[in-house]
């Protein structure tokens, strides 16, 4: 059975969210619901819980967004992995 703080995404989904984020096209809380919100599958989660740390270790300079650069060009590089998987 599945969690209800957990959710089902496909590869094609996180891709799209990341992707959102990345070039500010995402809702208000999508970014905020993606990172919040375990994902059944492993390996995705898994980039969920990457994507939730480079704001800490990838930090910008105060005031200006989520990560730095270095961590911009990781999320853009796992969007391009993962639209190459099968879903």
């Amino acid at each position: 059975m599945l969690d209800a703080r957990m959710v089902r995404r496909t590869n094609l989904e996180v891709a799209n969210i990341i992707e959102a984020f990345v070039e500010g096209t995402g809702r208000d809380w999508d970014w905020d619901d993606f990172c919040s919100l375990k994902i059944e599958n492993s390996e995705l989660d898994a980039i969920r819980l990457k994507c939730i740390n480079l704001s800490f270790t990838l930090s910008p300079p105060p005031g200006y967004g989520y990560c730095n650069e270095q961590g911009i060009r990781p999320l853009r590089g796992v969007v391009k992995d993962l639209r190459k998987l099968p879903e």
